[in-house]
């Protein structure tokens, strides 16, 4: 196993391997080896990882002192720029879906309104609104449950 191999600090072991060693070799991985099938959406658009993170056991001491949690994943605040520590924060799968669905669509308040009135008169289903909507089906249910202030929603 390549992780493996490349993990010289004590996370990892023959067939097991840390959560965080995982999430720290993969986003090294795909920032900086051309063959990864994700790198053209970091490496290849400028996505680093800084230099101190580059030493496992830099990003390990940053983790653990920024809230790392097995339920947690790693998120650039600002994703144009770069994997470092003042750009970085942990956060749930379903936030982190959350804003990349925010990215690709902005609805308008009126179209957040149209989507509660419609889920609550039953007339359609949470999954068929996002597809109509063009925005992740959790989107839907912040809008529906009154949550959309996570959402970016213009006026």
């Amino acid at each position: 196993m390549r992780i493996v191999n490349n993990c010289k600090h004590g996370d990892a072991r023959k067939n097991n391997v840390t959560r965080l060693c995982i999430i720290w070799y993969n986003m090294k991985d795909r920032c900086h080896r051309k063959s990864n099938k994700d790198y053209k959406y970091y490496g290849g658009k400028g996505i680093q990882v800084c230099n101190e993170w580059l030493d496992y056991k830099n990003f390990k001491k940053w983790a653990l002192e920024n809230g790392y949690a097995d339920n947690l994943t790693i998120d650039r605040i600002d994703n144009d720029k770069s994997y470092y520590p003042g750009n970085c924060q942990w956060i749930t799968q379903n936030r982190n879906s959350l804003k990349a669905a925010i990215k690709r669509r902005k609805i308008t308040l009126k179209q957040a309104n149209e989507i509660r009135e419609i889920y609550k008169n039953k007339k359609i289903s949470q999954d068929r609104l996002a597809v109509i909507y063009q925005i992740d089906q959790h989107c839907i249910s912040d809008i529906i449950l009154n949550k959309s202030y996570l959402l970016e929603i213009t006026p």
